[in-house]
């Protein structure tokens, strides 16, 4: 088995080798390290030589291709996927086994994206940590902003105009709050290639994505953890200047668990990760509006916010 740590002292992910390209080009984060010691919750991926019976029973959770049951009482999970993935999650014994079919087609990778973040969500949550659809650049302050929202909302955007200002940078896609050593709240990231428009870098959109290393978009470097300094919420409005504007308490709440749909499957973790997120709004917070007049210009971008901040 091939060994990789996605979380320093949290979490690991132990694959087949023969499975290690797989799961690389669907889910394996760029910052994995490879080999890395023990810790407390592991996620095995491997192949399935038999059947699984799935509960009749609603899925707790459902996410793209991927559904989770969690039993009655809460120690125990069950995954499946459109294209033939399973899996299971022990929560006492902190450990997730999923499972490729025998010979899984080219789709498999569908499911085992949806079932592995499934996994590192729940099990990071009885860490008392959150896993949260975002990303998170690191202004020159050295504190994390965390640009939360839906999918096209300008995260990918915004962090690479901002890493092309030299800000370095956690993620675009997935990151993981805890709190550190001072109770402050600390950001991880999950490091994955970006997906830009096309037209990023040139003269204006295309509506056409594609997959971009971070380190060929300026001069900002990967970050493995940095304390939380604000929460950005991003939305494009092509039509309007791009703006920083006040975002209520409750507001960020809410944005925060739409992007933790995972966050009340597990109701033993459910108050802790809560709790994070709760303190994450206490935290200066800011709607963005993205017009069109900073989709390809960083300078004017970074000053808007940097102003805006003050």
């Amino acid at each position: 088995m091939a060994k990789y740590q996605l979380i320093a002292g949290a979490l690991a992910l132990e694959v087949d080798e023969t499975m290690v390209p797989l799961v690389e080009s669907s889910w394996l984060p760029r910052n994995a390290v490879a080999g890395a010691g023990e810790t407390p919750a592991v996620i095995r991926l491997g192949r399935r030589r038999s059947g699984s019976n799935l509960p009749s029973s609603s899925p707790t959770l459902t996410l793209g291709s991927a559904r989770l049951w969690i039993s009655d009482a809460a120690d125990a999970g069950t995954l499946t996927g459109t294209e033939g993935c399973s899996g299971t999650i022990d929560f006492t014994q902190l450990r997730a086994d999923l499972a490729t079919p025998e010979d899984p087609a080219g789709r498999a990778g569908i499911d085992l994206y949806p079932m592995l973040t499934i996994s590192a969500a729940m099990l990071l949550g009885r860490l008392g940590r959150a896993l949260i659809h975002a990303a998170a650049v690191i202004a020159p302050d050295g504190a994390a902003r965390m640009l939360i929202g839906d999918a096209r909302s300008g995260k990918s955007t915004t962090a690479a105009n901002l890493i092309a200002r030299g800000w370095n940078y956690l993620s675009d896609d997935q990151v993981i709050l805890s709190r550190g050593a001072s109770e402050e709240l600390m950001v991880e990231g999950l490091l994955r290639p970006f997906h830009l428009d096309e037209g990023w870098g040139r003269n204006g959109p295309l509506r056409r994505r594609r997959a971009v290393d971070a380190g060929t978009l300026g001069a900002g470097r990967p970050v493995a953890r940095a304390p939380l300094g604000a929460l950005l919420f991003p939305r494009v409005s092509a039509g309007e200047t791009t703006l920083l504007g006040p975002v209520s308490s409750a507001d960020a709440m809410a944005g925060l668990i739409r992007q933790s749909p995972w966050l009340l499957a597990d109701r033993v973790a459910a108050a802790g990760v809560m709790e994070l997120l709760q303190l994450a709004t206490r935290l200066p917070k800011f709607a963005l509006r993205l017009g069109l007049d900073t989709f390809g210009n960083a300078e004017l971008l970074e000053g808007i916010l940097v102003s805006g901040e003050r």
